[in-house]
């Protein structure tokens, strides 16, 4: 890889569930380290699925969805 494609790929993957999340918003990952999503939509993008999380918004997280999420 040349030094300016490193470059494109500057942001660090810190843990495979960031890493499933980039990968659904279409961002690539490379090494399952690094990823080409900017910094700062990176951090949005932490910062909203820990607030989806304490605040039940996540259907994945939430108790009352998982049946329907099962498909029952």
């Amino acid at each position: 890889m040349k030094d300016n494609e490193n470059f494109q790929f500057s942001t660090y993957v810190e843990n495979d569930e960031m890493k499933q999340r980039l990968l659904s918003y279409e961002w690539i990952v490379i090494k399952d380290t690094w990823t080409n999503c900017p910094q700062s939509i990176y951090n949005k993008i932490k910062n909203d699925s820990t607030i989806d999380y304490f605040l039940n918004n996540n259907p994945k997280y939430s108790s009352k969805n998982q049946s329907a999420l099962k498909g029952n």
